[in-house]
């Protein structure tokens, strides 16, 4: 922080640090009231947190997750592909 009180000012840097608690504040009270309108506690036992996720929403984040890795894969061949018959061609 002092780092970025001597690039920004120590006003600026106060602002900062105000904003950053805000947005904090702000998320973890989105995030209770995502878990009270799913209907999980958003406490948990040490070492049972099967309760927090549902039956639909486990297979929704499988298939999210599934659908990152696989674009994020296959764009980095096509892209390899794409350099490659470039440099053939020119």
């Amino acid at each position: 922080m002092m780092v970025v009180a001597r690039f920004l000012g120590k006003r600026q840097a106060a602002l900062n640090m105000v904003v950053i608690s805000l947005r904090t504040l702000g998320a973890g009270t989105l995030l209770d009231r995502f878990y009270l309108k799913v209907g999980v506690s958003a406490t948990a036992i040490m070492g049972t947190a099967k309760e927090l996720l549902s039956g639909d929403l486990k297979v929704f984040l499988w298939f999210y997750c599934f659908f990152l890795c696989y674009t994020k894969f296959s764009s980095g061949k096509r892209d390899a592909v794409v350099q490659i018959t470039t440099k053939i061609k020119g």
